[in-house]
């Protein structure tokens, strides 16, 4: 259909909706007027006639006045009346217009029908002609009667008082036939005035389009059609134009281009140089330099980033894995690490560089001696300690989750710890489970995790193997029959691949690149123990020593302890051989109160038998009866990191320190224990104590002394100066609440926001209930627009002080902020911010 043929028929259409509805609405209303015209005639006239004959249909005596005031109706004009006439109660024509029904009596159906009327009532009767039958019933009251006397009917022909409706429908239609033509001829006119420009602008664009570009659209209006017009000319010009300097244009374009490739080129052979230098010094630091005849080690990594430099191909990423031997107590040692850098490519690189140099500088250490008299647990947390001080000093901008550990090579005893990384796989006869449960640890640069650390440990079998692998192992994307892509969910997918591969760590790999697509960077290391080694025959224990170890156990049990002692002492040299026999000599010497001869058995029983935890506890304390006390120091040290919670080990290791006169340190760990058990009376009695001296000591003089300088200080506003004296305290005393807490304030008004939340996480560490700290730490998160942990740090503020009105206040902050993100968030922000030293500075401090 042609666009001209369209217009017509849309400015018709929209004449006919809109004059026709009209028309129509008209007509019914002038139908209605004359319908409530007429009913108010016959209203009148009914009550004239009633007003003429109640009396007279009420006694029932002549009705000349009604009769009068009927045929009175044949003279008065009235349009339509055909007949009038009034019937008494008794049903009797006692008046009619024109006297043909006077004197008659009703019929009974017309009469019934009459009777049922309460009011003035319109009824149409068909016949010829057809009627409008008005009835009105004649009411009259009397003696307090309301009486019916009978009816006034009036009938008019129908045809005649609708006449004035027939004469205005004729009128509308013939006005709106008129009105629709008038549109035809402007809705033809209008469509030619407007698509003859259109109709112009077609051809000119078919004439263009045939490849006459010279042509040029004419259209002399200055509407919207002729600026399209004017458009599309100069469009044409230019395509001719360019068109008549398109070779001109490719050369200059392509020079272009070539010399931007050129560059791109530079910069991209750069880039993999830069690569290239950087997986050149990350090669030296990823070495599998175990030399174990019982531990086996190899690792697989594959880092996501592949390159090629010159001749040279490689790859680069911040997965990274080593293992090595190292001695420690005069114990051969396997140590491993399997890490993971957060960033891609050179960002991940640059996080796998720093914690291979960091770590081997930590083994030549150890190789050179420096490390070796350290047990195995204190190594892993001088380590993590080192590390991690490395990482937290790139304030965010690094982190790294590890697993880290050591397989004493004579044992197969494991000592390890992880630090959100993901878990490690234990592979025993065919079956893959995980050894961890939770994760204690979060990443190396996460500040205030260095007093959380804990030492997990298991003891492997021979035939165990110990997988460990970054995320890359479960970051994995599969495609589903109908071609749709997936990403892995299932953390159990490992276990099974493990199980699948027999704990091969590169088929692991061979089937992971087969059967999936690699999301990240996968490392894989895998540690076993006595794999394939053939077994050698233990040490054969003479028959005479389990004699008497069996008689000692009788003669301890009838109580003669000091005769169990001689019968046993003199094979005390095969406890290497038979552990129980240490550990049972060790348990007379004890009762004995010979605790010198007590603390040997018990620290070779323990280097044989390294997972019996209780023996730890027990050679801490003999040591400490024996005055040993640096020795019992470290075996409940090394107790304490792999049971942080052992009440009796906490309060050995506070009087420990205690009489090494490390108040501090003894204080902080009574304290852990009031904490756990507030009614433990030995606890309480044990701090009172350490208290007493720490009040008598010089160093707590010192301290109180650099505590009053930094507080004043501090209330002076030179928060700088006063960082410094509270640092000093804590060279003293690293667990000193105040200290750590007025150091995190200062730190977070000289704007050192990674300073001051470690020591916000340090002052909750030391003391969890510090609703100040929750609610300062909260105002750092804010101004990072960390809003969710914000918000989380204030509800922690607010369960230990419900009425902490800083913490409300600020908590409304952070709900408006996370209800409107985005939305004026930086003025919100610097509004905050500057209430922040009023609620890091109004909170009510220990002065411990």
């Amino acid at each position: 259909m042609k666009i001209k043929m369209k217009m017509i028929l849309l400015i018709c259409g929209v004449v006919v909706l809109s004059v026709f509805p009209l028309s129509f609405i008209v007509l019914l209303r002038n139908q209605e007027i004359i319908t409530d015209k007429t009913f108010e005639v016959c209203r009148n006239l009914s009550h004239n006639v009633a007003s003429s004959s109640t009396e007279e249909l009420l006694v029932d005596v002549t009705y000349d006045g009604t009769r009068s005031a009927v045929s009175g109706l044949k003279d008065a004009g009235i349009n339509g009346l055909l007949d009038a006439y009034v019937i008494n109660v008794e049903g009797e024509y006692v008046a009619d217009m024109f006297d043909r029904q006077l004197g008659q009596n009703a019929d009974s159906e017309f009469l019934k029908e009459l009777r049922s009327i309460e009011e003035l009532t319109m009824q149409k009767i068909k016949g010829d002609p057809d009627l409008l039958r008005f009835v009105y019933p004649i009411y009259i009251t009397y003696k307090g009667e309301h009486l019916r006397v009978g009816e006034a009917v009036f009938e008019f022909d129908e045809e005649q008082v609708y006449q004035p409706i027939a004469q205005t429908r004729r009128t509308v239609f013939i006005v709106a036939g008129i009105i629709f033509a008038i549109s035809i001829v402007i809705a033809v006119t209008t469509a030619i005035l407007i698509t003859r420009p259109i109709l112009s602008l077609s051809e000119g664009a078919n004439i263009i389009g045939s490849g006459d570009l010279s042509h040029r659209i004419r259209i002399g209006s200055q509407d919207e059609i002729g600026e399209l017009a004017s458009s599309f000319n100069a469009m044409t010009a230019r395509i001719q134009d360019f068109t008549q300097n398109l070779e001109e244009k490719v050369e200059q374009r392509t020079r272009e281009l070539n010399e931007t490739l050129e560059q791109v080129q530079a910069l991209k052979v750069q880039q993999d140089g830069d690569y290239f230098l950087t997986s050149l010094l990350a090669r030296p630091l990823q070495t599998n330099k175990n030399r174990s005849n019982f531990v086996s080690s190899e690792f697989v990594i594959e880092q996501k980033k592949k390159f090629s430099f010159r001749k040279w191909k490689s790859e680069i990423g911040g997965d990274y894995c080593i293992t090595d031997t190292i001695r420690l107590e005069g114990r051969n040692y396997t140590v491993f690490l399997n890490a993971d850098a957060m960033g891609k490519s050179i960002q991940g690189a640059g996080g796998a560089l720093v914690l291979g140099a960091a770590f081997n500088a930590t083994l030549i250490q150890a190789k050179l001696g420096k490390s070796s008299i350290q047990y195995p647990e204190i190594w892993l947390r001088d380590t993590y300690r080192d590390l991690q001080n490395i990482f937290v000093s790139f304030d965010g901008t690094m982190y790294m989750s590890i697993v880290m550990g050591l397989v004493d090579e004579e044992t197969g005893f494991m000592y390890f710890l992880n630090c959100e990384h993901p878990f490690t796989v234990l592979y025993r006869r065919g079956q893959a489970s995980f050894l961890e449960e939770d994760l204690a640890l979060r990443k190396l640069g996460v500040p205030g995790e260095e007093e959380k650390i804990s030492i997990k440990s298991f003891q492997m079998e021979p035939g165990d193997v110990i997988i460990c692998g970054s995320d890359g192992r479960d970051d994995l994307i599969t495609v589903k029959p109908d071609g749709t892509e997936s990403i892995n969910e299932d953390e159990f997918l490992f276990l099974r691949h493990v199980e699948l591969c027999d704990g091969d760590i590169g088929k692991i790999l061979d089937y992971v690149r087969s059967n999936f697509t690699l999301m990240d960077d996968i490392s894989l290391l895998r540690i076993s123990y006595k794999e394939n080694v053939p077994e050698i025959p233990g040490p054969v224990v003479p028959p005479p020593v389990r004699e008497s170890v069996e008689r000692s156990r009788e003669l301890i049990a009838e109580g003669r302890e000091e005769e169990a002692l001689r019968t046993i002492e003199d094979f005390i040299h095969h406890g290497r051989d038979l552990p129980e026999l240490l550990k049972l000599v060790g348990r007379l010497y004890f009762n004995k109160e010979d605790y010198e001869s007590a603390a040997e058995c018990f620290k070779e029983y323990v280097s044989l038998s390294p997972n019996d935890q209780e023996y730890l506890y027990a050679t801490s304390n003999t040591l400490r009866l024996a005055h040993r006390l640096e020795e019992a120091a470290d075996f409940g040290e090394r107790l304490l990191l792999r049971e942080p919670e052992n009440i009796l080990n906490l309060l050995n290791l506070s009087d420990i320190y205690a009489r090494l006169g490390h108040m501090r340190r003894a204080l902080s760990l009574v304290d852990k224990v009031q904490k756990m058990e507030p009614d433990n009376e030995q606890a309480a009695s044990l701090r009172d104590m350490i208290v007493q001296k720490m009040a008598s000591s010089s160093e707590t003089r010192e301290i109180l002394e650099l505590v009053e300088k930094g507080d004043h200080l501090y209330r002076k506003k030179q928060y700088d100066r006063a960082l410094k004296q509270y640092e000093k305290v804590l060279d003293m005393d690293r667990s000193h609440r105040k200290a750590i807490y007025r150091a995190a304030n200062c730190n977070a008004f000289l704007k050192n926001r990674a300073q001051a939340m470690e020591y916000f996480n340090r002052a909750l560490t030391v003391d969890p209930n510090n609703f100040h700290a929750h609610n300062n730490l909260a105002v750092l998160f804010f101004e990072q627009k960390e809003y969710n942990q914000a918000l989380l740090s204030l509800q922690r503020a607010l369960r230990i002080e419900p009425g902490f009105q800083a913490a409300l206040r600020n908590l409304e902050q952070v709900e408006k902020m996370l209800n409107n993100r985005g939305e004026g968030a930086n003025e919100a922000s610097r509004h905050y911010a500057d209430r922040k030293e009023t609620v890091s500075t109004s909170t009510g401090e220990s002065d411990e």
